[in-house]
């Protein structure tokens, strides 16, 4: 299995860099939602963030539990954000 920088890394080149990717899919969601009438301020490339994190941490809570995949892709979310606002070390 890859590790989780070389998936961003990877995910990166197909997608595009995090902030860029997790922004393209706010105005996705934020145009979804508001076609289905919710009123609320725009999503951000943040909440897109925690938004796969809390669906990620729900499966986690599933009857199986943690699965190696998921734990993953939440270390990868969480490193998203890490890029996102430049605090990579």
């Amino acid at each position: 299995m890859a590790s989780v920088q070389e998936m961003i890394t990877e995910r990166g080149a197909a997608y595009g860099p995090p902030a860029e990717n997790h922004a393209r899919t706010a105005r996705f969601w934020s145009a979804y939602m508001r076609n289905r009438g919710y009123e609320f301020k725009p999503l951000t490339a943040d909440d897109v963030c925690f938004f796969n994190l809390l669906q990620k941490i729900s499966r986690c809570m599933g009857e199986a539990g943690p699965s190696k995949d998921t734990l993953q892709d939440i270390q990868g979310f969480a490193e998203n954000l890490l890029i996102m606002h430049d605090m990579v070390e």
